[in-house]
């Protein structure tokens, strides 16, 4: 498995939240109400064996932000946060090309403002272990 199949999995997995539409990076970027952004940090791959095909670690975080309108309250922060909360539980797996990671724990963090909007980050630590 490689990194960008842990995005596409984490993709699959929030294209499923029903509470608000996804502004996909370098995609659709008009959105005028509360939405979903993505980002993917992966963070380098670590050998965890002395073999050429030893076990890597992957780690990274899947990071999403609520984007809601400023000024319009904090009603929908609560949905989409419980939603990434319980689709991004601790040990969710992340399936994608007959591989596996999962989920190492998610948190939500403090918004802030951001222009015309108020900006809430929901950072999710997923990991695995391949080959060997």
């Amino acid at each position: 498995m490689a990194q960008s199949d842990i995005l596409k999995a984490c993709n699959a997995i929030l294209n499923t939240l029903p509470a608000f539409p996804v502004a996909w990076q370098n995609g659709q970027t008009d959105q005028t109400t509360t939405h979903y952004q993505q980002s993917f940090l992966p963070v380098e791959s670590t050998n965890i064996s002395v073999s050429f095909e030893g076990a890597q670690e992957l780690t990274g975080i899947y990071q999403v932000l609520i984007a809601i309108p400023k000024n319009t309250g904090l009603a929908d922060s609560a949905t989409g946060e419980m939603d990434l909360l319980t689709k991004f539980s601790r040990g969710t797996a992340l399936n994608f090309g007959g591989q596996v990671a999962e989920v190492d724990h998610t948190y939500i963090e403090g918004g802030f403002a951001d222009g015309e909007w108020f900006i809430i980050p929901c950072s999710v630590y997923y990991r695995g272990f391949f080959g060997g």
